[in-house]
């Protein structure tokens, strides 16, 4: 699915936007705490640096109108091609911030954000490696990370990353806090065992017990209690015919456990953990989601809910389903390739 837009912007006008946008972010990210324990804030001016070098060398007209920062050559790819890249590190720094108290984000820079999203028309795609080295068990494994490596525009049947090094490794550090074996295996049992569906969870049985045309004007702008993001989140994914009243997900566990897998894979590939306790950690994602879940689809709507009613963002729910409704249509897609519970084929 696309994102079609008209941008009648001049070259200076996205200029100045491209950096209005990520200077808000980086002045928010510094008031942004999670809860995960020693959760900090995402390094912003890293990203910064990155998106405006690739925009300036390479979008017609915008050179000299941002500052150019030493950067990798990018001189062969298209600028259209540069503009997907530029949007989805867009979308990058929002995720990083969505795992993040989205209580204290405004709603100018929220608005911003998605400003800056609309400005480009792309479509998800699916990135693989096909270099043979994963067996069919081992792709499954890592197909309950997918929703996010789409995200990343990485690798969905390798174990390695199309990424750069340095920079999975920042981002674990300013992301997440994860320097170490003790932190890796901390941050992994948190997801696996807990993680941001615990809350969720909670208000979202209230919420369908009481149904929503029952809950008063204070419940429904309720914040600190996530009743008002979990709202927020359900009436999208009903009014836009995401799912129907009956298919609403029961829990966002997928949320939870479509990262744990990722953060098995990046910290295997910094040494913080074993490749068997990577698969391991992966093996114990497929028998929770076959616990709770019947199918891809109601594991992929999962993670909608939870990544929507985390970020109490519509924007960020359309986003997310329309990853997943990438994952469940194309051909290339690992869920299109594997059983999503091994009991049921």
């Amino acid at each position: 699915m696309s994102k079609e837009t008209n941008n009648s912007m001049s070259p200076e006008e996205m200029a100045k936007a491209s950096q209005d946008a990520i200077k808000a972010a980086m002045e928010q990210a510094q008031a942004l705490y999670g809860n995960i324990p020693g959760f900090q804030s995402f390094d912003l001016a890293k990203m910064q640096e990155k998106l405006i070098a690739d925009a300036a060398a390479n979008i017609p007209g915008m050179e000299g109108k941002v500052q150019q920062p030493e950067m990798e050559d990018t001189s062969a790819m298209s600028p259209e091609e540069v503009m997907k890249m530029y949007s989805q590190g867009l979308d990058f720094v929002g995720h990083a911030m969505v795992q993040c108290d989205p209580d204290m984000m405004s709603d100018d820079m929220k608005d911003m954000l998605a400003g800056m999203d609309d400005m480009f028309d792309f479509e998800w795609e699916i990135e693989r490696k096909d270099d043979g080295k994963l067996t069919p068990t081992q792709q499954r494994l890592l197909a309950f990370g997918a929703p996010l490596l789409v995200l990343s525009s990485d690798y969905v049947d390798s174990i390695e990353t199309s990424h750069e090094m340095y920079n999975l490794k920042e981002m674990l550090k300013d992301s997440w806090d994860v320097t170490d074996r003790t932190s890796a295996l901390e941050t992994i049992g948190w997801l696996l065992h807990e993680g941001h569906h615990e809350k969720v969870d909670k208000v979202l049985a209230e919420v369908v017990a009481k149904g929503l045309d029952n809950l008063s004007e204070e419940e429904l702008q309720d914040e600190e209690t996530k009743t008002a993001e979990v709202c927020t989140t359900i009436e999208k994914m009903l009014e836009d015919g995401y799912c129907s009243a009956e298919d609403l997900p029961a829990t966002a566990l997928a949320w939870d456990l479509v990262r744990a897998v990722n953060m098995a894979r990046w910290t295997h590939l910094f040494g913080y953990i074993s490749e068997e306790e990577m698969w391991q950690t992966m093996q114990a994602v497929a028998e929770s989601a076959g616990e709770h879940f019947a199918s891809w689809n109601a594991y992929g709507l999962s993670f909608v809910l939870g990544r929507g009613a985390w970020q109490g963002d519509s924007d960020q729910c359309e986003g997310a389903y329309e990853i997943v409704s990438t994952l469940l249509e194309k051909a290339e897609s690992p869920w299109m390739q594997f059983e999503f519970n091994l009991s049921n084929g």
